[in-house]
C-alpha cells in the first residue's frame, strides 16, 4: 500500500500561500530522497540471486522503477555474512583477488551501486546463494510513498519540504529565515533518528520484503 505525495500537501500548502501543487510535491519528493539518503531508513531484502560459477559481478535491481538502491547494507553468501571491502583494502590484504576463485569472503558495489562484485570469484553454482539487504531511496519520478514511511516520518519529511520551498528565491513565500528554521528542524530530526537508531530505539530502520510501491 502507498500514499500519494499529494497527501503531504495539507500540512505544507497553508504555510506557503501561492505555491502550486506540482512544486510542493517536487519538494516533498526531494525531501524524501534526502531523508532516505541521510538516515538509510528504508531497507529491503532484495530477491535472492543465483550465484554462477566463474561470475563475479551481479546486477542489483531495486524492487520497482520508483525506487533506487542507495547503499548495500548487508550481504550473505550461502547463508553466511561477508564483509564490505574497498579495492585498496583488497590490494593490501589479498593481492591476487582480481583473478582468484573460491568461496567469496568480501564484496564491493560498483557502477554507481548498480553492480555487486564478489571476492573471490565464485567457483560453484549456488541457487539463491546471494542475499542482499539494501537501503533504498525514492526515484526522481516517484509519485507515491510507502504507508510505513508516510506514517512514521511524515513530520520529518514535511519539515524538509518546507525548508526547500522557503529557500526558493523570488516567490511570494520565499524566506531565508523560515528556510533556515525548517532546515534546522529537519536536520535535528535526522540527527535524533541516528542517535535513537544507534541505541536501538523505536525509530529503527524499516526492514521489509521488496513489495514496496514507492
Amino acid at each position: 500500500m502507498s500514499k500519494s505525495l499529494a497527501d503531504f500537501l495539507p500540512e505544507i500548502l497553508p504555510q506557503v500561500p501561492g505555491c502550486g501543487d506540482l512544486l510542493a510535491k517536487n519538494a516533498v519528493r526531494n525531501a524524501l530522497i534526502e531523508f532516505c539518503e541521510r538516515t538509510e531508513v528504508w531497507r529491503v531484502e532484495l530477491d535472492p540471486i543465483m550465484v554462477v560459477n566463474g561470475v563475479s559481478d551481479y546486477e542489483l535491481d531495486p524492487p520497482d522503477s520508483k525506487s533506487v538502491i542507495w547503499r548495500v547494507m548487508n550481504v550473505s553468501y550461502d547463508g553466511m555474512p561477508i564483509d564490505p571491502k574497498t579495492t585498496d583494502d583488497l590490494d593490501a590484504e589479498k593481492p591476487g583477488w582480481r583473478t582468484e576463485t573460491g568461496t567469496p569472503f568480501a564484496y564491493f558495489a560498483k557502477d554507481i551501486r548498480r553492480t555487486l562484485r564478489l571476492v573471490y570469484t565464485p567457483d560453484a553454482d549456488l541457487v539463491n546463494g546471494l542475499v542482499i539487504e539494501a537501503a533504498l531511496k525514492p526515484s526522481k519520478t516517484a509519485t507515491t510513498v510507502e504507508d510505513a514511511l508516510f506514517e512514521e516520518y511524515f513530520d520529518d519529511v514535511a519539515e524538509g519540504a518546507l525548508a526547500k520551498l522557503f529557500g526558493i528565491e523570488n516567490h511570494p513565500w520565499s524566506s531565508a529565515a523560515k528556510a533556515k528554521y525548517h532546515r534546522d528542524k529537519f536536520d535535528t530530526m535526522i540527527s535524533t533518528f541516528s542517535v535513537e537508531g544507534a541505541r536501538h530505539g523505536t525509530r529503527a530502520p524499516l526492514r521489509t520484503k521488496p513489495y514496496y510501491s514507492l
